[in-house]
């Protein structure tokens, strides 16, 4: 690693070992350990780095990740993910689903839905057709901007609801009028699992939340969504 990256040898040993033996010690980390290529080897070795000098599961310690956007940790809790259910409960788990049909008084599928790099390879090969994208420019901030474009190229339904035209909704069939965080009730859960509430300081100029428009959506497809309770739909995709 020396060789490589020009930080002397004894330098990375000194750093681990003030990290082994202060005492309390904690990590933070952001995108520039998430969005890097070697980002899923990166975060394992700080979780290992920090259970094998016993830094986790005290007052003070733990491995704190450091979210892109302002409520990435609070749409993560509720089960955002299309492999878990809220509070990080796998949906491969068969008593875990029980729980949430119950609850949802839907039926769920045991296998997970698909990632957002998943969603645009499916589409190159013609199994996914469809996209309803809200509040992000996919396009843009997505890796690998050509393949983003051949994936929506290759969909036959593109809806993108947002405030303005970005380079997303070129490739959408349908716009749906988005609002500003100016217009919105809501709240914003922090790392550390604060909850901030959110008020909105005018009316939405379009007559509703982006939230109202898609349950009017939902209704107008035959699907009386209840905002009230998650549809299952929010549980197979990323958001």
């Amino acid at each position: 690693m020396e060789a490589t990256t020009g930080v002397p040898a004894h330098k990375v040993r000194e750093a681990a070992r003030v990290y082994a033996n202060g005492g309390n010690g904690a990590i933070y980390y952001g995108l520039g350990v998430t969005e890097h290529a070697q980002g899923s080897t990166t975060v394992m070795g700080i979780a290992n780095l920090a259970m094998a000098t016993g830094n986790i599961g005290r007052e003070g310690v733990g491995v704190n990740p450091l979210r892109g956007q302002n409520n990435v940790q609070g749409s993560c809790d509720m089960g955002s993910f299309p492999h878990e259910l809220p509070g990080y409960r796998h949906i491969g788990d068969a008593a875990v689903r029980s729980l949430f049909e119950e609850a949802w008084n839907v039926k769920l599928q045991d296998e997970p839905g698909l990632r957002i790099q998943n969603m645009f390879d499916a589409a190159i090969h013609g199994t996914f057709m469809g996209l309803y994208c809200q509040g992000e420019n996919i396009v843009q901030s997505d890796p690998n901007t050509q393949h983003v474009a051949d994936a929506l190229s290759a969909m036959e339904c593109i809806v993108v609801q947002d405030i303005f035209l970005n380079e997303t909704a070129k490739y959408a069939h349908a716009l749906l009028p988005g609002s500003t965080f100016l217009e919105k009730n809501g709240t914003f859960m922090n790392a550390e699992r604060r909850i901030s509430r959110v008020r909105k300081v005018m009316p939405p100029l379009v007559g509703f939340s982006d939230w109202e428009v898609t349950i009017k959506l939902s209704r107008a497809l035959g699907y009386e969504m209840n905002s009230r309770i998650r549809p299952r739909s929010w549980t197979r995709s990323r958001v």
